[in-house]
């Protein structure tokens, strides 16, 4: 049920990142940092990858979330690799390893030099007009985690986390 909720919470959220959930950019961003921060991701970091991403949509070069592989990189002569299995494998593997590595590592967008992520408003991912809400989005995360933990010392960490993560 909470993977329900929290997949519309995204929704709306992805909406406000587009600002098209409302016709004005502050609540657009308002709304967006709350359920962006509710859902563990930095809402402006996120925003700006993901309009990069848009802008760029499958570029070699430029492409900030999903750099397709080469053809050598592909191996498109695995047979392994297209069964259903291996694609059951790799959708697993993306949502639950895969948001966090790239979030953390920029694991399958763009290569920076030096080490990028969303949380550092120093990355080579962010110009510098960007830098105080991307601190922003990080102290947003920082309060939910620790509402998250002062829940865990109420109700204790097993039931937290089955009502908030399963």
């Amino acid at each position: 049920v909470a993977g329900a909720i929290m997949t519309g919470l995204w929704v709306i959220g992805h909406e406000c990142g587009h600002q098209a959930f409302s016709d004005y950019g502050i609540v657009n961003d308002f709304f967006g940092f709350i359920i962006h921060s509710c859902l563990l991701v930095p809402y402006f970091s996120w925003k700006h990858s993901h309009a990069m991403h848009h802008a760029h949509c499958a570029s070699m070069e430029h492409d900030e979330v999903f750099v397709p592989a080469t053809r050598s990189e592909a191996d498109p002569d695995n047979p392994l690799k297209h069964t259903w299995l291996a694609r059951l494998f790799h959708v697993v593997a993306f949502m639950t390893v895969g948001w966090p590595l790239y979030l953390f590592t920029h694991v399958t967008g763009k290569k920076y030099p030096g080490w990028t992520n969303h949380f550092n408003p120093m990355a080579n991912l962010f110009p510098g007009r960007l830098r105080a809400l991307v601190v922003l989005s990080d102290l947003g995360l920082a309060a939910v985690g620790y509402v998250v933990y002062q829940a865990a010392q109420l109700w204790g960490w097993a039931y937290v986390t089955k009502i908030y993560l399963i």
